[in-house]
C-alpha cells in the first residue's frame, strides 16, 4: 500500500490517504509486500504504516463508524458469547484499557469476541494445547 516507499523514504499523499480511509473505515488489517521485503526503506516503511494505521484506528473508535460495526454485529450474533463480546467491546471503546484476557476452553469466545472489534489488544488463554499451536504459534 505504499509502493512508492520501495526507493523513496516517504510516501505519496494517496497512499497514505489509502491505508488511512482502509483502517478508518474499519478494515481487519493493511499489508506491506515489496517495500518492505525488498525496499530501500523497510524500517521507515513499517513504521510510517504503523503511525498511519494508529491515527485513523483513533477516529475509528471515536467515530459512528465503530457504533455501527458494534450494532451490527451484535444484530447478526446471538447467544451467551455475543452478549459477553458486546459487553466487551462496549467497555473498550474508550480506550482507557491497553488489553483484556479472555478465557476460552474452545474458542468459540475467541471468535465472536473478533466480530465485535474491541478497542484492546485480546490476550486468549486456553489450556487446550490443540488451540493456541492450530496457527503455527
Amino acid at each position: 500500500m505504499l509502493e512508492s516507499m520501495t526507493d523513496n523514504p516517504a510516501p505519496t499523499r494517496a497512499e497514505v490517504t489509502d491505508v488511512y480511509m482502509a483502517t478508518e473505515l474499519g478494515a481487519d488489517a493493511t499489508m506491506l509486500s515489496g517495500e518492505s521485503a525488498a525496499g530501500l526503506y523497510p524500517f521507515i516503511t513499517t513504521k510510517t504504516m504503523g503511525t498511519i494505521n494508529k491515527r485513523a484506528e483513533i477516529v475509528f473508535y471515536g467515530k459512528t463508524y465503530y457504533e455501527k460495526a458494534l450494532a451490527d454485529a451484535r444484530k447478526s450474533t446471538e447467544g451467551i458469547r455475543a452478549d459477553i463480546a458486546f459487553d466487551l467491546a462496549t467497555k473498550t471503546q474508550s480506550g482507557d484499557y491497553d488489553f483484556a484476557i479472555v478465557l476460552s476452553r474452545t474458542g468459540e469466545l475467541l471468535k465472536t469476541i473478533s466480530k465485535f472489534r474491541p478497542n484492546v489488544v485480546i490476550l486468549g488463554v486456553t489450556e487446550d494445547e490443540k488451540l493456541y499451536t492450530a496457527f503455527g504459534i
